[in-house]
């Protein structure tokens, strides 16, 4: 939010943009692979890694939008918006966990 308030320009660099582009290519692949082996073999505990690893793939696209946008346009709200874009996806993930934590916990009890 300071970053966005103060109009600070991200430090980005063309490997840092390759490595997001990379991260978000190979994470989307990565969960739609693991998304359809964990449903073929019924494993639920697959299908909910997936859930994770799309979650990261969200986040590379977050950080490569908003870095790359900087970098081609000089947009230097782009990369505080970007990471603003990130939060509803992180707490949704976080309550999610936490609910699938006390749901493991009460069926052990």
């Amino acid at each position: 939010m300071t970053s966005l308030v103060g109009r600070e320009e991200p430090l980005t660099s063309p490997v840092g943009i390759i490595l997001a582009a990379l991260s978000l290519l190979v994470m989307t692949g990565l969960a739609a692979f693991k998304q359809r082996v964990g449903k073929q073999i019924g494993s639920r505990a697959l299908v909910a890694d997936s859930k994770e690893t799309w979650v990261c793939s969200y986040l590379s696209l977050s950080l490569l939008l908003g870095t790359g946008a900087y970098a081609l346009f000089g947009w230097w709200w782009a990369d505080p918006m970007g990471a603003l874009a990130m939060l509803p996806v992180i707490l949704w993930q976080g309550w999610e966990t936490l609910a699938e934590a006390r749901e493991s916990n009460d069926h052990h009890n």
